[in-house]
């Protein structure tokens, strides 16, 4: 078996796909409550729904890799991540 994708929930999904797409992020599928995600490498996908149910801090974690995590933080930080 093998995991298709994540779902994470946003208050604004808006903000939330100019977030991830700024990151790098390839938009896929995007609505009103649910927008969809490729990752630039590989073939992983996630996604964001409308909830109005966010907290502050979740108890989930997602984590994303890279083999260039230098050059690719230091991006983020001239972007202003």
């Amino acid at each position: 078996m093998n995991l298709n994708q994540v779902t994470l929930p946003s208050s604004d999904i808006k903000k939330s796909i100019d977030f991830y797409t700024q990151m790098g992020f390839i938009l896929i599928v995007e609505d009103d409550h649910y927008a969809r995600f490729e990752c630039a490498q590989g073939d992983s996908t996630f996604s964001v729904h409308l909830s109005q149910n966010t907290t502050a801090n979740p108890d989930f974690v997602v984590y994303f890799e890279t083999s260039d995590l230098d050059n690719v933080v230091s991006n983020l930080i001239k972007q202003g991540f």
